[in-house]
């Protein structure tokens, strides 16, 4: 691990290469399964507030989401919002974001045709208003309104501010 956990991320459990367990992530025979999502915890993110990365309660008035071009555009997102240091540490960790060779779900068969299957390069951490709207509950999309945002570049694995 080339990261230091920050301190709103100490309190989840961690697995055996040191990374913390988000709170969307399921488990399959008790160790987690970091390429897939529990829905169920996705819901229950939207529904009450919560970050999908740490599972606390969001800011009141706004919380961020990471995005591609086409997120941006349609203002939707699969997935939960979160705190901007659970966001900011997902953008450096996570290897499905900047690691160009991770598997990635969508390109396995039966995945719906709505999520993307290229490994974007360009991404946003947008600034959005908590309270979200459904607009497709089982596939757990829904609907955020917009404030500002920041655009970031992976260049080489490495995440470097547009």
């Amino acid at each position: 691990m080339n990261f230091e956990i920050p301190k709103e991320l100490q309190h989840l459990k961690v697995d055996e290469r040191g990374y913390p367990i988000p709170f969307f992530v399921p488990y399959h025979e008790g160790k987690p399964n970091f390429r897939f999502t529990d829905m169920a915890k996705i819901i229950e993110c939207v529904e009450h507030n919560k970050c999908g990365v740490c599972g606390k309660k969001l800011y009141k008035d706004y919380s961020y989401i990471i995005t591609g071009k086409v997120g941006m555009g349609n203002r939707v997102s699969s997935d939960a919002a979160m705190h901007r240091a659970c966001a900011e540490f997902a953008l450096i960790s996570c290897p499905h974001m900047y690691y160009e060779k991770a598997e990635r779900k969508e390109n396995k068969p039966g995945i719906q045709p709505h999520l993307l299957t290229d490994k974007i390069a360009e991404v946003m951490l947008v600034r959005c208003r908590t309270k979200f709207k459904w607009r497709m509950k089982k596939e757990c999309i829904f609907g955020y309104d917009y404030v500002s945002h920041e655009v970031y570049h992976y260049v080489d694995g490495k995440l470097e501010k547009k």
